[in-house]
């Protein structure tokens, strides 16, 4: 599943503030964690990962890429 690292989340309302960020752009089981700063999820063929990050952003968060998840 792609991660992508989120910077200025602090709290759960940050938490939901991103995960309807993501739904709405498209990402599917979207998961954010705050304490790592990260959210991870599944976005079907058709949606732009640059559309996810700039979601993120204007939901008021510093995106990072969007990587494959790598270990546990």
């Amino acid at each position: 599943m792609p991660v992508m690292s989120v910077a200025g989340m602090t709290c759960e309302a940050c938490a939901v503030c991103v995960r309807q960020a993501l739904e709405a752009a498209g990402a599917r089981a979207v998961q954010v964690d705050v304490d790592r700063k990260e959210a991870t999820f599944t976005f079907p063929t058709g949606v732009e990962p640059l559309a996810l990050r700039e979601a993120v952003r204007v939901a008021g968060y510093l995106p990072g890429r969007i990587e494959p998840r790598t270990g546990a």
